[in-house]
């Protein structure tokens, strides 16, 4: 008998470029999946893919149970045999829910795993069923942005102090970046950009979006250099 292979991560929504092959978990989500009924019998549960693991008279023609099936042994008998152990293991020791710890519900993983997803997640477009998505995306701290954009348009980024005033876009879209694009709060914003307070973050976002157009380069250039960081 061969033991499951146990990668180390896997993800619940899957972005383009990722596989679920290379990233599931077998051992958790299988163990998890037949567990899901409870019930002392997991072969009684009729909406669990069990029975056609348990006994081959149970098979469905639209399940594949050769790929799971194949990780327990090479002897079809064998492996059932040894598959029916697999659970009933987990029967009387439950596993922990593989998703408990997913990161905003949807990625489950090491942190290499996580941080290349998020990397994946940043081609995604936006989809207001899954507003966990703009959360998840790979995004820079605020001190970045800050700096990158001092950078970019070649200004001291100290001179965004209260009370004082910027002659161009720069603060203004530092703080466009951070809060259209990063999601940070308005008022961390503010007291790291020197704003007054909450509001005067919201009438700098306002000026960039009317002049989105005009700024459209050095917004694309401030996050690409962000990126390559």
């Amino acid at each position: 008998m061969t033991t499951p292979t146990r990668p180390d991560s896997f993800l619940l929504r899957q972005p383009r470029g990722s596989t679920a092959g290379s990233t599931l978990d077998s051992d958790k989500s299988v163990k998890c999946q037949e567990l899901t009924p409870i019930s002392p019998k997991p072969e009684e549960w009729r909406w669990s893919s069990y029975g056609g693991y348990h006994r081959p008279s149970q098979t469905l023609e639209w399940v594949t149970y050769t790929r799971v099936l194949s990780e327990f042994g090479r002897n079809p008998v064998e492996s059932r045999t040894a598959y029916r152990r697999f659970v009933r293991t987990g029967m009387d020791k439950p596993p922990n829910a593989p998703w408990a710890d997913a990161m905003h519900g949807l990625i489950v993983g090491s942190e290499a795993f996580v941080d290349k997803m998020r990397r994946l997640l940043n081609d995604e477009p936006s989809d207001a069923a899954v507003p966990q998505l703009a959360k998840l995306r790979s995004q820079p701290s605020l001190e970045q942005i800050i700096s990158t954009s001092a950078d970019v348009f070649k200004v001291d980024e100290a001179a965004w102090r209260p009370g004082r005033r910027a002659n161009d876009a720069s603060r203004a879209v530092a703080a466009y970046i951070a809060r259209r694009g990063c999601h940070y709060p308005s008022k961390e914003i503010a007291v790291a950009l020197g704003y007054s307070s909450a509001s005067g973050v919201g009438q700098a976002i306002k000026r960039v979006e009317r002049s989105r157009k005009h700024l459209a380069k050095v917004l694309k250039k401030i996050r690409q250099q962000m990126l390559n960081a």
